[in-house]
């Protein structure tokens, strides 16, 4: 009588890779071909907002946590609050749009007005996810 247990391991073999074969093609199809230098932004479902969107009301100016504004010939990035101090970045557009140069603003002396670039703001108020400016000139 033969044995049957020699010609079994190709069959194992065979299953193996072909399971290996159909899973690696399913992870492509889900995840597909990604550039690893690409990063995509985050972003709250529901929620989308255009990179340079400035709300104003009036003469009142919201900044967004970490979105660029445009102002003017500037770009404005808010960064948050750190130990009483507004971090905001300005872009100047005319001298190098690339580059943001980073002001460390003390909140108390932000209530009654301060300087970025060539505009002058007041703080109306602030919290981790935004900034309410009151523009002067």
């Amino acid at each position: 009588m033969e044995r049957t247990d020699r010609h079994r391991w190709p069959s194992i073999l065979y299953f193996t890779i072909a399971a290996l074969i159909f899973s690696s093609f399913m992870y492509y199809l889900a995840i597909g071909a990604t550039n690893p230098t690409h990063q995509r932004a985050p972003s709250a479902p529901g929620y989308t907002k255009t990179p340079y969107e400035i709300t104003k009301l009036g003469s009142k100016i919201i900044l967004h946590a970490d979105t660029l504004t445009k102002f003017g010939k500037t770009k404005l990035k808010y960064r948050g609050v750190d130990s009483d101090y507004l971090l905001i970045d300005v872009y100047i557009l005319d001298l190098d749009p690339q580059y943001g140069y980073a002001y460390k603003i003390p909140i108390k002396s932000a209530r009654k007005n301060f300087r970025l670039y060539e505009h002058t703001f007041t703080l109306v108020s602030q919290n981790k996810s935004k900034v309410s400016l009151r523009f002067i000139k």
